[in-house]
């Protein structure tokens, strides 16, 4: 006699069904800086004597929408019989004015909203150096601008180991997304 059982049972995965994932995409914004001086320096101050005094206006402005900040420092400071130590410095931020605006000082229309700094130029080039250290703080969020004033007077009590004496520094704006 022979004998068997017969056991109706689906296979495993003998039916199934799929639906395509939509593919996932990621890409990274982006941060944007741009100024207003045409690539050309903020002051080319010569023949300087104590007393000696200057002002210019420049335009930042960035069209990021992500929550980002934007400081200023100095980079490549340098100096030649101390002149950095006695040229008073103010960096004042607001709107209004321009680099390239007419008058006798391209902050014509410049209307003050806050003090990042006033002391020398090496204590500014000194202890600003790098943007955690930086000043400003300003937040861009979609297409936004500061105006940056910056006016600089050679010190009345400028010693005259001072004469002949070199200073520069470069100005950076950084603007870093979280």
């Amino acid at each position: 006699m022979i004998g068997g059982v017969l056991v109706w049972q689906p296979a495993p995965f003998a039916f199934s069904s799929a639906a395509d994932e939509a593919n996932y995409s990621i890409a990274a914004n982006t941060v944007s800086l741009h100024d207003d001086d045409h690539e050309t320096a903020m002051f080319g101050a010569s023949r300087l004597k104590p007393g000696s005094s200057g002002e210019k206006c420049i335009v930042v402005s960035s069209p990021t929408k992500l929550a980002s900040t934007v400081k200023l420092y100095a980079t490549g400071y340098r100096t030649t019989n101390g002149l950095g130590d006695h040229i008073n410095l103010v960096i004042d931020e607001g709107t209004g004015g321009s680099f390239g605006g007419s008058g006798a000082s391209s902050c014509e229309g410049f209307s003050f909203h806050g003090n990042d700094f006033r002391g020398t130029l090496s204590a500014f080039a000194k202890a600003k150096k790098d943007f955690a250290s930086g000043v400003s703080g300003w937040g861009p969020q979609g297409s936004a601008s500061r105006t940056y004033r910056f006016a600089f007077n050679l010190d009345l009590e400028t010693p005259n180991s001072a004469q002949s004496g070199t200073a520069s520094a470069g100005l950076t704006w950084e603007q870093q997304a979280w």
